[in-house]
């Protein structure tokens, strides 16, 4: 890999061995003998041969809890963006001086962080592709990283939102582009909850790697303003009824209640929610879920008055909307204003990135980068450098709520959509 062209060759599909030898027998040299591993075989060859494609690996949940998510966000993007990219002729790679297509290779991981680890390396090492794209979900992404970094590969993060800091070595080649970074979203919920004269919340936490380290940084930030933090719960990932937590939440009387949830369990604290007409907080924040169609369809007449993050807006994101929204339409699935703009970003500055580097080789797409700016559906974004040992991009993360049937950002204030309608009311 890297600045070689090929050293190694894939192939999946049998070679005659006795074509291979009167190849050799007419001048080319030398193929070392075939190694045969887990039913794939590989030729190591001193010679080199044409690079038709360039292969993007990645794992994702294509069975499992993730699968419904998943299929509504990274597998669509990734199939889009290829045909976007091969439409324009793929990529030009001065090393070889010419334009290749791009493929993708993408193994299901079940839903299962130890199986991303084992793809991941498979991919890098047994299949050497060209390019890793990630999974999707924090603690999969996590996984991958650790691969990539170990290799040497870049990778480019997406939706993950985790806490950076729990990874001990410094990392390099790993670029973390959520907005959704914990410290920054604790920050905006307290900024938004201080200017609207919120002084109380109830928390919810699912019992998984994003949700957790959101709360984390959030419970310090809202101390630190002396917000007081009237009740506060975790629950397990496959929650099948709220109605306690909901109980218990409104015997607070909080003005805030922050279900910082993933996508399956909103649908579970929304129904527990949708319940009670006796609670009348100023507030009711999802970390995800309003903002996915799924949860649209479950909930479309009672979905006023939730707030819900969201990564980019239309005043940011222009006609780049209207043109994913209609490729996925094709495909059968809804716009969402969490994931897919996180996702579309990530494969942006990944183009944008090879394009610039115009090189196969990790470390020159790497020093890319760390140094340029992008231009993405989420507005401009480069990478910095947080404590002096991981690249976090300087996107921003947004409160949106449903006003009127629309989903608009009522926070931060510089980028606002509409102002947010207080207090909320049990539809």
């Amino acid at each position: 890999m890297g600045g070689t062209v090929v050293m190694t060759s894939i192939l999946n599909r049998k070679i005659n061995r006795r074509k291979a030898i009167s190849k050799l027998a007419v001048g080319v040299i030398g193929a070392a003998a075939a190694v045969a591993v887990g039913g794939t075989i590989y030729y190591n060859l001193t010679t080199t041969r044409p690079k038709d494609s360039i292969v993007f690996g990645s794992s994702l949940s294509l069975s499992g809890p993730l699968k419904p998510i998943v299929e509504e966000s990274y597998l669509p993007l990734y199939n889009i963006w290829k045909d976007m990219v091969n439409s324009k002729g793929g990529f030009y790679i001065s090393e070889l001086n010419k334009s290749l297509p791009i493929e993708l290779r993408i193994y299901d991981d079940g839903s299962d962080t130890a199986k991303v680890s084992l793809l991941y390396q498979k991919l890098i090492l047994e299949d050497k592709v060209d390019f890793l794209l990630p999974p999707w979900g924090t603690a999969w992404e996590f996984a991958a990283a650790v691969e990539c970094e170990k290799n040497k590969r870049v990778l480019v993060m997406g939706i993950e939102g985790g806490d950076p800091t729990k990874l001990i070595t410094p990392y390099d080649y790993v670029f973390f582009t959520s907005p959704w970074r914990p410290p920054r979203v604790a920050k905006m919920l307290a900024d938004f909850m201080s200017n609207y004269n919120i002084n109380s919340a109830a928390i919810t936490t699912a019992q998984t790697d994003f949700t957790v380290d959101q709360t984390k940084f959030l419970v310090e930030e809202l101390n630190r303003r002396k917000i007081e933090i009237r009740y506060r719960t975790e629950y397990p990932l496959d929650i099948k009824d709220a109605t306690s937590i909901l109980s218990a939440i409104a015997d607070t009387k909080a003005e805030a209640i922050l279900f910082m949830c993933y996508p399956a369990d909103s649908v579970v604290l929304a129904n527990a929610l949708l319940r009670r007409s006796d609670i009348k907080p100023k507030i009711v924040y999802f970390l995800l879920g309003p903002s996915y169609q799924f949860f649209v369809n479950t909930f479309r007449d009672k979905l006023e008055g939730m707030m819900v993050g969201m990564s980019t807006n239309k005043r940011l994101a222009g006609e780049k909307i209207a043109l994913w929204s209609s490729k996925l339409k094709e495909k059968g699935v809804d716009w969402d204003w969490i994931d897919q703009p996180i996702g579309i970003a990530g494969l942006e500055i990944m183009e944008q990135a090879i394009t610039r580097a115009s090189s196969l080789d990790h470390k020159k797409v790497q020093q890319v980068l760390a140094t340029s700016e992008f231009d993405t559906i989420m507005g401009k974004i480069r990478y910095e450098r947080m404590d002096g040992k991981w690249w976090v991009s300087t996107a921003t993360p947004r409160i949106g709520q449903w006003i009127k049937g629309e989903l608009k950002q009522v926070w931060p204030l510089d980028a606002k959509e509409a102002d947010p309608v207080i207090p909320y009311s049990v539809p």
